[in-house]
């Protein structure tokens, strides 16, 4: 029955992280995300639960004791992940609340083809070529006609 709860603490540690990642990226936080003290509590709570819940697992797992799980224990490990998948997008919706898509335009990456790249980051820079030699305009070849 130990494998189970490392299944639940780990799934309870999914739905904290997705809890505080919505709180924390609101357009507008609360108050007490500003707190430092708090931020690392948080943190460390969830890596207490995660690591329990891993322990739990390999300890259930390493056991020589029984190794099959019933089904009652298989149930309970089961719904522990399926509720965390359920809630983790209910949890981080106040982060997207007003969240902007991601631009992208091509930039040139010196070798004809464009790539996507986001529109806030900036392109690779290339050094300056002379007109008319090799990455000059198109068509242009640099003879005098």
């Amino acid at each position: 029955m130990i494998a189970p709860i490392g299944a639940v603490l780990m799934a309870s540690a999914v739905i904290v992280f997705a809890w505080a990642y919505g709180q924390y990226r609101r357009p507008t936080p609360a108050g007490w995300t500003e707190s430092e003290g708090l931020t690392v509590v948080l943190v460390l709570f969830m890596m207490s639960l995660l690591t329990f819940g891993l322990g739990m697992i390999v300890r259930a797992v390493i056991s020589t004791e029984s190794l099959a799980m019933g089904a009652l224990e298989t149930g309970i490990s089961g719904a522990a992940f399926i509720v965390a998948f359920a809630l983790v997008p209910l949890l981080t919706r106040p982060a997207r609340a007003n969240q902007a898509p991601v631009m992208v335009v091509p930039v040139f990456t010196g070798t004809g083809a464009t790539m996507p790249s986001p529109a806030n980051e900036p392109g690779p820079t290339l050094p300056v070529q002379p007109a008319g030699g090799k990455g000059g305009k198109p068509g242009k070849t640099g003879r005098a006609a």
